[in-house]
């Protein structure tokens, strides 16, 4: 670095033994800041830099460096990952939800993104929105019962219980002996007070053979110490 000040990798190699052996942080954002001032465009330089600063908890700047390095590099998928990480930490769910939209362009619709996309609407307390990334996610996978189950638990957490008896009756034509499906339309005829219908949902979940086993003891728990009202009528 002496002979050459302006040789980025050298600089780059040094923030690596500082970070990773030395323990020595701000020593290494010293040298990143020359690398990445001689190569923005780097993407190891631009990835340790923006580390760098993580282990400083300074998401503001780890979030900055990758903004910059991603206007070069657009279809980074790491960066574009490890940008959102960042946004979110740093509160800035929005910038965060716009960096997986980048990510689901390049890639198509995953479960993990829109998992993720729904946590931060819900963050914002936008509900609807956070719903729509489900919605979405059931488009693309139609067939796939555990996005119905979110999409319900969604509606029902949220107290919009017509939409989310809705969302599982989609799924139950679907997917009749669908137990996960049956177990929360019986717990919903429950909290209505139609004892009825919630036994006999409970029926056709304990009739399937995809109950898991944890799942069937916990309701065999729940169900003996329900009251009369959840017991069929003798008519």
């Amino acid at each position: 670095i002496k002979l050459n000040p302006k040789n980025d990798a050298a600089h780059f190699e040094i923030a690596r033994l500082d970070i990773f052996q030395l323990n020595k942080t701000d020593d290494a954002l010293m040298h990143l800041k020359a690398a990445y001032k001689i190569s923005p465009t780097n993407e190891w330089i631009a990835e340790l830099y923006a580390h760098a600063f993580e282990l400083k908890n300074d998401y503001k700047n780890a979030a900055k460096i990758l903004s910059a390095y991603l206007k070069n590099n657009p279809n980074d998928i790491d960066a574009l990952y490890n940008l959102s990480f960042f946004q979110t930490k740093n509160g800035k769910y929005t910038d965060a939800i716009s960096s997986l939209n980048k990510i689901e362009t390049l890639e198509g619709i995953s479960a993990d993104i829109s998992f993720s996309k729904e946590k931060l609407w819900l963050q914002q307390n936008k509900v609807d929105k956070a719903a729509l990334e489900l919605q979405k996610l059931i488009t693309a996978f139609p067939t796939e019962p555990k996005y119905y189950n979110a999409l319900a638990d969604l509606y029902f957490g949220n107290k919009m219980n017509e939409k989310g008896l809705n969302t599982l009756q989609q799924l139950v034509a679907i997917s009749p002996d669908n137990p996960q499906a049956q177990l929360t339309l019986s717990e919903y005829y429950k909290s209505i007070g139609n004892g009825d219908k919630s036994f006999e949902a409970l029926k056709k979940a304990f009739a399937s053979e995809n109950l898991d086993i944890e799942d069937r003891k916990s309701t065999r728990l729940n169900s003996s110490h329900t009251d009369i009202s959840r017991m069929p009528s003798s008519a």
